[in-house]
């Protein structure tokens, strides 16, 4: 590179090479194309190169062909992996997170299995070539001066991915999986103490008629009904008190939970994928504050002493709650009996909950 540079630059301060011999010329240009393939063998043949170096003139007679220490694969692995037309040049070493094994010999029909191995196997100025699939890493992969000249690549038309977790083994089980339901009580009312959180869901012939209103009401968590008057509740504490000719109904929340061993395979779990979505993990124990921790009133700035702006509440959608209902979720100790139930808000503002 340092003579093409050189020679190159002589050609600027003379303004011109027309005073040198034309094969001089050419076996220069062939020279330039030849150092372009090694250094870039994956673009094969280099044709854009191979034009701009005008090595199709008469004059100058060049054959386009990849680097004569290049071998084309034309065969697939074993494990089903297309290898067809994929250039493979020599000092390059193939590596296979799914098929691969380090005792292997590291082509492309015997893969290694893991990046650290693959680089203590590869020669100076090779590449360790990455199959497609997930490589979870257990340490740093350190590169030091010994690995100049090192490439780590992906094999072509395929996505390796370079994890930090840890793949799990596990077994999933049922915990706790029911669907929507309702829990019925004759002869007694079970509405808020909260009057604010009592609200009027029409006159209805029935019971069940007084059901299906509260039912279609998203807010609705439960409901009294009796001699045509349906009342909605939107939660908070509630209780049961004897009341003659009122049915009242609360709404069970369907539950999708699903729990697996994994003792001994990691210490902690700061994050959850399954299938490479982010999957929400249980919380064990819970805050003792619930979801929500506040720093007080103290911290609050007073509403005429600041020019609020208007949230734009349609911004980001309509805000999804979820109320946990469970009987044995209640909370118990909190001041004046507020926020009793868990709850969440999915979309919206993040100033919505």
């Amino acid at each position: 590179m340092m003579a093409l540079r050189l020679w190159t630059l002589f050609c600027l301060v003379v303004q011109g090479c027309a005073q040198f011999p034309p094969s001089f010329d050419c076996k220069m240009r062939r020279l330039a194309y030849d150092y372009g393939r090694q250094l870039l063998p994956r673009l094969g043949k280099f044709e854009t190169l191979y034009y701009a170096l005008n090595l199709n003139d008469p004059a100058c007679p060049t054959a386009l062909e990849p680097r004569p220490n290049s071998e084309v694969l034309t065969a697939s692995n074993s494990h089903g992996k297309a290898s067809t037309g994929i250039l493979q040049e020599e000092g390059d070493v193939f590596v296979d997170p799914e098929n691969g094994l380090d005792t292997n010999a590291g082509t492309v029909e015997s893969p290694f299995k893991t990046i650290p191995f693959a680089i203590t196997k590869c020669p100076p100025s090779g590449a360790v070539v990455l199959r497609g699939g997930t490589y979870y890493l257990t340490s740093i992969i350190e590169l030091g001066p010994q690995h100049s000249g090192l490439t780590i690549k992906a094999f072509p038309g395929e996505q390796p991915v370079l994890s930090g977790g840890r793949r799990l083994t596990t077994r999933w089980e049922a915990h706790r999986v029911s669907t929507p339901s309702w829990e019925l009580f004759e002869g007694s009312s079970l509405l808020p103490d909260d009057v604010n959180s009592v609200y009027d869901l029409g006159s209805h012939l029935s019971a069940e008629l007084c059901q299906q209103a509260c039912a279609t009401e998203p807010r609705c968590v439960g409901f009294a009904y009796s001699s045509g008057i349906c009342k909605g509740s939107l939660g908070g504490p509630q209780r049961h008190f004897a009341a003659p000719g009122w049915t009242s109904g609360k709404r069970l929340a369907a539950q999708n939970i699903y729990k697996a061993n994994v003792a001994g395979q990691v210490v902690d779990i700061p994050g959850l994928q399954l299938n490479g979505e982010r999957a929400t993990r249980a919380r064990y124990p819970n805050l003792p504050a619930g979801i929500e921790a506040s720093p007080g009133y103290g911290a609050m700035i007073d509403g005429s002493h600041a020019t609020w702006t208007p949230p734009n509440f349609t911004k980001f959608g309509q805000v999804k709650y979820y109320t946990d209902n469970e009987p044995e979720h209640i909370r118990s100790n909190t001041v004046d009996n507020w926020f009793q139930r868990y709850e969440i808000g999915v979309g919206g503002l993040c100033t919505v909950y």
